[in-house]
């Protein structure tokens, strides 16, 4: 008899079993008790039902348009209460319409609450949290269920096998869709305040520049052609771009095609905003499939869950508005990557070109991987067939179709299928990534390992070969047509991916040439046969052989490298920096010390058996750990930069996941199922089939014989309950492992968490202590469900620490509740991508305030030829009237996308000026130089007309975020140019901290700026203070008060210190100079209620006598004590103010820092020319009141002598305008007030004799006219 009808046979007698069976007649009301796991489903069902209604009735839709959604889905979720009672009675209806009602909503619930505050969505978050908890519980319990479906168990309900499939993983697919709604929520929900704010916001640097790109190509009239070169941006050359082409068509045809041809600026504003937020939540899918092909489906879970929540520069990167190509690298990479290790497990099974399967070159292109290859070949062959522009998206959007069309149609071999798909994918990452040559290296690297680890093991390379010459040749072939000017792509590019396909090439010919054309040559030469043996080295030969030509020939592929030891200058930025502990524990948390220790874990396992995925996994994650930087928290500085983290999150969480079921399947005695590598079942440790299942069993009885648990389980019957075997190992490895964790947990509980933590740490106890006494009593039905709930609360508490811990954490509940790294990420998220109001509000007014620069924003710009003779790119020709506005390189791309305005330097690096550009003028030269002309000089060279400064420019006290000291870095001497006494005479601090007006510093006068007018300053105004050790008089460090005009202001008078002012009388003065402190001065201080202590003494500062300082012993109090020779008064104010709490700490800003704007925008003018005659030898003092647009008022006052009976002024400011085509200045000024006088020889007093009030019209500051002004 055929198995097939034997099995008929047995299902028969079964029913016709139950059919004569008599049923016990029952009460009508009674009702039939189901087991206990339909039980849980039909109460999750009712909560949802129950949930449902409550929401309902909170929030009842009042229309149908999208903000009612979430209403008529409550109506929808209410069915879940008869769905309820249909399960309870155990009906095959009711298990069906639970999967047509809770896969559904919880596939729309996370969307609808991602996008809810975009489009105004109001939904209950009690709906949502009890969809994303019901669903993902529920649907496990019915669907593994095997006594459910009116007595047929779940195989009567689901008959088929392929329907069977599908619905068995909708468990797991649920589960992945909730993280990555979380995800999603994450990086949309929680930073959408911060980005849709008046407009959209986006990251300051390359994301507003994507967008800059973007923008041009929708709107421009050349859609989808994108700028290659730009002419708004490095004034007065233009820039040459060198940003890949997939990620910003990805935004332009996504627009267009949403905006169905006509898309507007909201559309792609939105568009461009959420595209890093849902790219970074996709990355959550191939992780879980690198963890699952690597391990097994928890490993992929806990992987993708810690991709999606972990905080740093991966979440940083991927939220709202940072829209960069950072998060599209990632994404692309980790397909890439799980492609490659599909390609690699199925490679040793399915691939052999000497026997084996059988699977020769001939069945390559057999009738199932034909229409494969065909579709691979159209993709790659319309690259140099269709304008890149329209490819690149469309072929992208085929790529990832791929997997799925072949998955369900003609499906062709693995050995076909992966190995393209895999260099697709990495094709696609270099057209996301110019400079992504580093991923690469990492697979050469790994394929030279690999194939010598196979050597030494007497294993097949081939296999290896011919899965890893597709993941070189095709990208190879997609990066062809992209190869020279205008593209960014080079020899580097193409000799990288060259030696890979060469270096892999080169054994297969090899073995073709040794096996099958020379095959007769070598039997007749035997000798030659020995050289097979070393045949395994062939890559390191070629690698070796390739190193000596490059360093000869090119040695720019080589120099790619450097970027892994940034230097003085590359390391003001703070993403170049290596990383150091404070970061991996800010960014990573336990989960980076867990990868470490899984990294240990992983070459133990290398060690015992040899699958190619591992391996390839603990070189990519030991690569990784070196480029980010990762041996600095080792002390190994200077390899590395911080900021490909992002990458790192990947390594980290796939590590993490292969810990827990590690160290799971070790407490529990369960293997943890990393034996479903590939093989061909010849006893390599590795298999599919039949030897797959022998390294399963082998798996588990290694975990079994650890934890002193026989393979040959007896079953007693006394009780009807199961029971190990009597045998017991002496030393209880679990016992102990068991034991020091939770004592582990119970100490980070306390001392992290404190008296909160008892309850969970008692529930942990209690379950330790269940345990050990099910272990005692040979439970195993007890212990079993035990020791893997202790396990995972446990692991719970290092992977997620401090969770479950702080569960119960006050205030509850609280993200105080949840794992520390959530925590971050949340804060992280919250905080948004950093974009500065400030800015934004100073460059919309220049947008609309000042004279278009006479260049289409809009254009489409040929690249300019090169120069024969220097080599280099030509300057663009810009019109006469084009103008640059001069900043620090961070703001360029600001400038650009946001003002419209052309910057002279921009973040790429360019127009920065000084002994790093060879002296040229630029950026760190004009605002670090104490030459007022020098500066000029530049300014006029490069065509500058404003000038915008920040604060964080001009902080050299890193008050804030100082970017001073990179300033000084870039402009060639940090240790000169870092000095306060410098720093007071430079351009930035004269324009910003002094608004070009000059100041008095210490009684150390400091020049006005006669070239430059403040034009506009934005709302926000900060405060440097300095915080003070009463103890020693040390500065600890600054720190600032932000707000507006009015508040700083009055804080300043507060910081300042002042007390009061009295006349300078000449027996004040000169016993002050004799360190005496005057009576009347003491009287001063009784006035304002802080009476002098007998301990009190008096010290002149300098030479010049008009400043002195009183220290005041016993009340531990300073003051300072100066003379305003002008008004002819002593000031005296308190140093330092007392901060509440630190009595020994004092907060103090000198007199002579006033709160400034956070922005301020300058204009370089002419100036207007004020001439006129005066008594020979007299003091000529012009001024001038300014008003600025927030309300703050300062003088700009310039002096001279008359020289032979003349003098001479320039003045930036005009009393009258602004004028038609100019500058809308923002500021109010008053007539000027010119005053000739003479110094009193007695007491040095200026006496002035006469004055006139004169008006300067804006034509003469801007064409530097002539006024005159005659006192003789």
């Amino acid at each position: 008899m055929k198995k097939g009808q034997s099995q008929i046979k047995t299902e028969k007698t079964e029913k016709e079993k139950r059919v004569k069976t008599p049923v016990p007649a029952q009460l009508p009301l009674q009702i039939p008790i189901p087991p206990v796991n339909l039980m849980i489903a039909s109460l999750l069902l009712v909560f949802l039902g129950i949930a449902s209604i409550i929401s309902l009735l909170l929030t009842p839709p009042t229309g149908f348009d999208l903000k009612n959604v979430p209403g008529f889905l409550n109506i929808v979720a209410i069915a879940a209460l008869p769905l309820a009672c249909g399960i309870w009675l155990q009906k095959k209806w009711a298990f069906y319409g639970t999967l047509i009602l809770v896969v559904p909503l919880i596939l729309i619930y996370p969307i609808l609450v991602a996008f809810s505050p975009h489009f105004g969505i109001e939904y209950c978050l009690i709906s949502f949290l009890t969809v994303i908890v019901v669903g993902p519980t529920a649907l496990p319990i019915l669907i593994r269920n095997d006594r459910y479906g009116d007595g047929d168990g779940y195989a009567g309900v689901v008959r088929e096998a392929k329907l069977q499939k599908v619905i068995e993983k909708i468990p797991v697919f649920n589960a992945l869709f909730v993280i990555f709604g979380i995800a999603l929520i994450i990086r949309a929900v929680l930073p959408y305040a911060t980005v849709f704010k008046d407009t959209v916001k986006f990251a300051s640097d390359d994301a507003v520049f994507h967008m800059r790109l973007v923008e041009n190509a929708l709107f421009g009239e050349h859609f989808p052609r994108a700028l290659f070169f730009d002419v708004f941006t490095n004034f007065p050359y233009g820039t040459t771009l060198h940003f890949a082409p997939l990620f910003g068509q990805l935004m332009i045809h996504t627009t267009w095609i949403i905006g169905l041809g006509s898309p507007t600026r909201e559309l792609m504003e939105a568009v461009g905003a959420y595209t890093p937020a849902i790219l970074g939540a996709l990355v959550v899918f191939p992780v879980y499939i690198l963890g699952k092909e690597l391990y097994n489906k928890y490993a992929g879970l806990i992987a993708a869950v810690l991709v999606a929540t972990l905080p740093g520069q991966f979440l940083s990167r991927s939220i709202l508005g940072f829209t960069d190509h950072h998060v599209a690298e990632v994404l692309i990479i980790s397909i890439f990557m799980a492609f490659l290790i599909l390609a690699l497990k199925r490679g040793k099974a399915e691939l052999s070109l000497s026997g084996g399967t059988g699977t020769g070159t001939g069945t390559w292109v057999k009738n199932k991987n034909f229409a494969f290859l065909c579709y691979a070949g159209l993709i790659v062959l319309l690259f140099y067939i269709v304008s890149w522009y329209w490819w690149v998206f469309y072929s992208f959007i085929l790529f990832l179709l791929a997997s799925f069309i072949f998955t369900f149609w003609k499906r062709p071999d693995s050995y076909v299928l992966y190995p393209v798909l895999a260099g697709m994918a990495l094709g696609f990452y270099l057209l996301a990534w110019f400079a992504g040559l580093i991923f690469v290296f990492i697979i050469f690297v790994y394929g030279v390992i690999q194939y010598t680890v196979n050597g030494l093991r007497g294993e097949p390379n081939e296999y290896l070969c011919i899965t890893l010459i597709p993941v070189f040749l095709v990208p190879l072939l997609m990066i062809l047509p992209f190869f020279g000017d205008p593209f960014p792509y080079d020899i580097k590019h193409i000799g990288a991916l060259g030696v890979g396909v060469i270096t892999f090439s080169i054994p297969l010919l090899y073995r073709y040439l040794t096996t099958i054309r020379l095959k007769d040559f070598f039997a007749k030469y035997s000798e030659l046969n020995k050289l097979v043996r070393y045949e395994f080295l062939l890559p390191v030969f070629t690698v070796f052989v390739f190193f000596i030509i490059a360093i000869a020939v090119f040695p720019e592929v080589l120099g790619a490298f450097r970027v892994l030891t940034p230097d003085e200058t590359a390391l003001t930025v703070g993403e170049v920096h290596p990383m150091d502990s404070e970061r991996a524990w800010a960014w990573f948390g336990t989960t980076f010390y867990i990868a470490l220790i899984a990294m240990v874990i992983l070459a133990v396992n290398i060690v015992k058996r040899n699958r190619p995925e591992e391996l390839l996994l603990l070189v990519w994650s030991i690569l990784c750990f070196v480029i980010v930087g990762g041996l600095g928290t080792f002390g190994i500085e200077g390899i590395g930069q911080n900021r490909f983290a992002y990458y790192y999150v990947i390594n980290v969480a796939i590590l993490t996941g292969l810990f827990s079921v590690t160290v799971f399947g070790f407490l529990t005695g369960i293997g943890t199922g990393t034996g479903t590598g590939t093989g061909t079942g010849t006893g390599t440790g590795t298999g599919t089939g039949s030897a797959g299942n022998e390294v399963k069993r082998d798996l588990r009885s290694s975990a079994n014989a650890r934890s002193g648990k026989s393979m040959n389980k007896n079953k007693s019957k006394k009780g009807g309950k199961s029971r190990r075997d009597e045998s017991r190992p002496d030393f209880d490895l679990r016992l102990i492992s068991f034991a020091i964790a939770t004592m582990v947990i119970a100490v980070i509980g306390l001392i992290r968490v404190g008296i909160e933590s008892l309850i969970p740490l008692g529930v942990i106890a209690a379950i330790f202590l269940g345990w050990m006494h099910a272990s005692n009593i040979r439970r195993e039905d007890i212990e079993k469900p035990l020791s893997k709930t202790l396990a995972v609360l446990l692991i719970m508490v290092f992977v997620f620490y401090p969770f479950p811990l702080n569960a119960l954490a006050t205030p509850f509940p609280s993200v105080t509740n949840l794992p520390l790294n959530t925590v971050h990420a949340i804060g992280t998220a919250e905080r948004g991508i950093g974009a500065e109001p400030n800015w934004y509000e100073a460059l919309w007014w220049m947008r609309d305030n000042t004279p278009d620069p006479g260049v289409n924003f809009w254009g489409l710009y040929e690249l300019p030829p090169i120069n024969e003779t220097t080599g280099r790119r030509e300057a663009f020709d810009y019109p006469a009237e084009a103008y640059g506005v001069m900043s620090w390189w961070d703001y360029g791309h600001m400038i650009t996308w946001v003002a419209h305005r052309i910057p002279n330097a921009n973040p790429f690096q360019q127009g920065i000026g000084g002994p790093i550009e060879t002296d040229r003028p630029g950026a760190a030269a004009f605002f670090i130089t104490t030459d007022v002309n020098a500066a000029n000089e530049m300014a006029d060279t490069l065509g500058v007309r404003y000038v915008m400064t920040g604060f964080m420019m001009a902080d050299i006290w890193n008050s804030l975020h100082g970017k001073y000291g990179a300033m000084t870095v870039w402009a060639g001497d940090p240790v000169r140019f870092n000095t306060l006494a410098h720093y007071y005479h430079t351009m930035i601090a004269g324009l910003h901290m002094f608004d070009g007006a000059g100041a008095n510093v210490d009684g150390v006068s400091v020049s006005p700026l006669n070239r430059y007018r403040l034009v506009h300053e934005s709302s926000t105004f900060i405060l440097p203070m300095a915080i003070i050790d009463v103890e020693t008089g040390r500065i600890l460090h600054w720190s600032h008060i932000a707000g507006d005009y009015a508040m700083t202001a009055e804080q300043a008078e507060i910081l300042h210190g002042h007390l009061f002012s009295m006349d300078a009388r000449e027996e004040i003065v000169a016993d002050l100079n004799n360190e005496i402190i005057p009576e009347m001065l003491k009287d001063g201080f009784n006035a304002v209620g802080m009476p002098l202590s007998e301990r009190s003494f008096v010290m002149r500062v300098g030479m010049a006598g008009d400043r002195w300082i009183i220290n005041d012993e016993i009340r531990r109090i300073v003051f300072n004590v100066d003379k305003d020779k002008e008004a002819g008064v002593l000031n005296v104010r308190r140093f330092g103010v007392e901060i509440p709490g630190q009595p020994n700490i004092r907060a103090w800003t000198p007199e002579y820092i006033r709160p400034t704007s956070f922005v301020k925008t300058f204009e370089f003018v002419e100036g207007a020319r004020i001439e006129g005659t005066a008594p020979d030898g007299s003091l000529i003092e012009i001024s001038t009141e300014i008003m600025t647009n927030q309300g703050r008022t300062f003088t700009y006052t310039l002096d001279t002598t008359a020289v032979d009976g003349s003098f001479k002024f320039i003045v930036p400011y005009s009393t009258e305008g602004p004028i038609e085509g100019g500058t809308n200045f923002a500021v109010s000024v008053s007539p000027y007030i010119i005053r000739v006088g003479e110094v009193d020889p007695d007491d040095g007093i200026v006496v002035w004799d006469v004055e006139k009030e004169v008006r300067v019209p804006e034509e003469a500051v801007m064409d530097g006219k002539t006024i005159r002004v005659d006192f003789v």
